[in-house]
């Protein structure tokens, strides 16, 4: 048996996220407080056949409390659920040379931060510096927090006047539409960034000078031709 020294992870913490993640799935106050209940017993017969404290285990309380069982009872490794699928799908290799990620989520808030896809997916590109675009179905709290995992831009398809509920019954159209917008507006920023590149490569050829108008354009722009020039080094070596 593995031991149970130590002191116990915060109970208002661990609830506090379970309330969140059961409340998503259309759970009631009354309900909730039952879960709760249930998942607390469901501890504590696991405390006393094993010795081992499941609020301790990071992963334990994962599909309902099946990573407990595993863990406890039959010696499973827990690990989170996106690095096992992003080594078994070869993600690293497919980043390698990659410009940018698209990931997403139909609903960013704090519990993407616990183990879910794009905080996993966010992590590994901001490793290799590659740029991360989320499209969300909607945004709730503590969503701000994916910007720290990597993720450099979310775009949620709940906004303005479109509720949740509507995004959900127009999910298909709403994530297209916002999928070629994005990829528009991606492709013209790559497009001006080449015709700036090639600009400059002509005025140094020929010796041309610069307007003051074309200074500050290329100030703008001074910071995105640097990366693209890192990014090509780093394809080389």
């Amino acid at each position: 048996q593995r031991p149970a020294d130590g002191c116990r992870a915060d109970d208002s913490r661990r609830s506090e996220r379970y309330r969140a993640s059961a409340g998503i799935s259309g759970a009631d106050e009354e309900t909730l407080a039952e879960l709760e209940r249930g998942m607390r017993n469901y501890r504590d017969v696991i405390l006393d056949l094993t010795g081992i404290d499941c609020d301790r285990v990071a992963g334990a309380g994962a599909a309902g409390g099946i990573g407990a069982a595993l863990y406890a009872l039959l010696g499973a490794e827990l690990k989170p659920g996106i690095e096992i699928m992003l080594d078994l799908t070869g993600f690293d290799k497919a980043l390698a040379g990659a410009d940018l990620v698209i990931t997403g989520e139909g609903r960013a808030d704090s519990q993407s931060l616990h183990g879910k896809a794009m905080q996993g997916i966010g992590k590994r590109a901001k490793e290799k510096e590659v740029p991360v675009t989320a499209i969300v179905g909607c945004l709730g709290d503590g969503w701000e927090g994916l910007f720290d995992c990597g993720i450099g831009k979310i775009i949620p398809l709940a906004h303005g006047s479109i509720s949740p509920e509507e995004a959900m019954e127009r999910a298909e159209e709403l994530y297209y539409d916002a999928a070629l917008k994005f990829f528009r507006e991606y492709k013209d920023a790559r497009e001006a960034q080449t015709e700036l590149l090639l600009d400059i490569i002509k005025r140094l050829l020929y010796h041309h000078a610069w307007t003051p108008a074309e200074n500050r354009r290329l100030k703008q722009f001074g910071s995105d031709i640097l990366l693209l020039k890192y990014q090509n080094q780093r394809r080389k070596k």
